[in-house]
């Protein structure tokens, strides 16, 4: 690597000693002869004088010449090496980065475009990182949880191969259960990425009215909330946001979903709309499953997943939240958690609609 580093800038500074020399050396001539010429043409100059003259005025243009090409050259050479040896580290990490590692470049001190160009890359690095070792960890999660019900459809089948066990509906429903559960998380598989690509279009804004969007919501969960017992308390002002319709009653269903699954108390499921300054906040707050300081820092990340029992559900509720940090972005807002263990408040901005 420094080899090739070296070798750069030795071109570099070769050519610049070519030119400056060239340069120097038809500017130092010109003058050499100019100022001979000019003591030529003075009085009382004799023929040895003036060879005297030339001679010495020559040695001073060589030495002139020599050490100024020598130390332009070495100020040139210490220059360029300070701007090239950034380049080949870039250089040299990108080769690192497509065969698969992530390297990390030292930070320079700077503030110029090649520092700005060194801190956005280590970024990206850092970016692809993090998206590596959630990948492996999502595939690793879903592994281990389609383990489970293979291994219970295979049992089964093999049950029922070597005669073992017997058919019957019992047994049937039983296979059609863990199929069922099989193609859940496929599905939940493929959820975010169909999302991701449907949201990559324009936002259709309207005036929307948060309460009344609340409301329809509620009512698509109203069989689910029955059969749980669970209740919920609804206090929303009356403010218009500016916003896509269909994305922000997605954020909508994924904040009750979330809630619906984390609820394991008989406390109600609490929902309200503020106008906050030039925003209109959603609280919906549950008490429920624990969340733990790091899981809150990562919650609202694309491939999060929370450990515990339930995976499918753990698994809908990272999708969904995820989906939630991409809309409220798109939309200019603000989201977050506030919890303090058990009691859990998640929440998101939007800016009022302008109605002048």
């Amino acid at each position: 690597m420094s080899s090739k580093k070296l070798s750069l800038v030795s071109r570099l500074t070769l050519g610049n000693i070519l030119i400056v020399s060239i340069v120097l050396g038809l500017s130092g001539f010109t003058m050499y002869q100019f100022a001979c010429q000019l003591v030529g043409d003075m009085n009382g100059v004799n023929q040895a004088q003036q060879q005297s003259f030339n001679q010495t005025l020559f040695g001073f243009v060589v030495m002139i010449l020599f050490f100024s090409i020598i130390f332009g050259g070495l100020f040139y050479f210490y220059f360029v090496k300070k701007v090239v040896t950034p380049i080949q580290r870039l250089a040299d990490s990108t080769e690192e980065l497509i065969k698969g590692e992530f390297p990390t470049i030292p930070t320079e001190k700077h503030n110029n475009e090649i520092s700005r160009l060194t801190r956005n890359f280590q970024r990206l690095s850092d970016k692809l990182k993090t998206l590596e070792e959630s990948r492996a960890q999502i595939v690793s999660t879903t592994a281990h949880e389609l383990r489970t019900p293979l291994s219970n459809i295979n049992g089964y089948l093999e049950g029922l191969k070597k005669g073992v066990i017997t058919g019957n509906e019992a047994l049937y429903d039983a296979l059609h259960k863990e199929s069922v559960r099989l193609i859940h998380m496929v599905d939940e598989l493929y959820k975010l990425s169909e999302w991701e690509i449907e949201s990559t279009g324009g936002l259709q804004k309207e005036k929307l009215n948060m309460k009344r969007l609340m409301e329809q919501v509620i009512i698509l969960f109203q069989w689910e909330l029955e059969e749980k017992g669970i209740h919920v308390a609804m206090n929303m002002e009356t403010e218009q946001v500016w916003g896509d319709r269909e994305q922000l009653q997605q954020v909508l269903i994924n904040f009750i979903q979330n809630a619906v699954e984390h609820q394991q108390t008989p406390s109600p499921i609490s929902i309200q709309g503020v106008r906050e300054a030039h925003y209109y906040t959603v609280y919906v707050e549950v008490e429920g499953k624990p969340i733990s300081s790091h899981e809150k820092n990562k919650i609202f990340e694309r491939y999060f997943y929370k450990k515990g029992k339930k995976q499918a559900s753990s698994r809908e509720k990272g999708i969904g939240l995820a989906i939630v940090k991409e809309v409220i972005e798109k939309h200019g807002g603000l989201f977050g958690l506030e919890t303090d263990g058990t009691s859990h408040q998640f929440w998101f901005s939007l800016p009022i609609t302008n109605e002048s």
